[in-house]
């Protein structure tokens, strides 16, 4: 008898709320799961669409994509992730520090800097490949980032892109 396994996704739904006497536009979300905790954030006019915005603190946070979009009923967006506990258990006010590893082309300045939080610096590592973390992660207080510290046999803190391959700065 074949066991089938099935692939699990979660879905984060998002809201945005209108500026009153006292606060600007703002925006929340949470996942679709019982027990979840909702997050409210300042709504951030760099961005066209709130499940833009959303998916962004979510990757600045935890370093996590969506895989899809969906629209919901009474104006709600939804963003589609593969099924991750973090998601649900996050602390979004404080966030952890995460690394991410590219390999198939170099990133662009841009999306560098959006990851690490400002300034990049690049640390050559032992095996070759290039660590991109903020340049001014100590003096911002970013939280330590454990990985990325054995990576580079040192402290290194916030959030760190790993480039290998085609993804190393030329």
């Amino acid at each position: 008898m074949s066991v089938k396994h099935y692939k699990q996704y979660i879905l984060m739904v998002c809201s945005y709320h209108g500026a009153t006497d006292f606060k600007g536009s703002r925006v929340s979300y949470k996942a679709s799961v019982p027990g979840s905790r909702r997050t409210t954030r300042g709504y951030n006019h760099e961005y066209c669409h709130i499940d833009d915005m959303v998916a962004n603190w979510i990757d600045a946070d935890l370093g996590i994509e969506p895989v899809g979009k969906v629209q919901l009923q009474d104006g709600k967006l939804g963003l589609i992730y593969d099924w991750e506990p973090l998601l649900i258990d996050a602390e979004w006010g404080n966030p952890v520090a995460r690394t991410k590893t590219i390999t198939d082309e170099e990133p662009t300045l841009e999306y560098m800097q959006t990851y690490v939080g400002g300034l990049i610096e690049v640390i050559p590592l032992r095996d070759g490949s290039q660590m991109i973390v903020n340049e001014e992660g100590l003096m911002k207080k970013l939280p330590h980032n454990q990985q990325a510290s054995v990576l580079a046999a040192r402290d290194i803190v916030g959030n760190v892109l790993v480039l290998k391959d085609k993804a190393k700065l030329t």
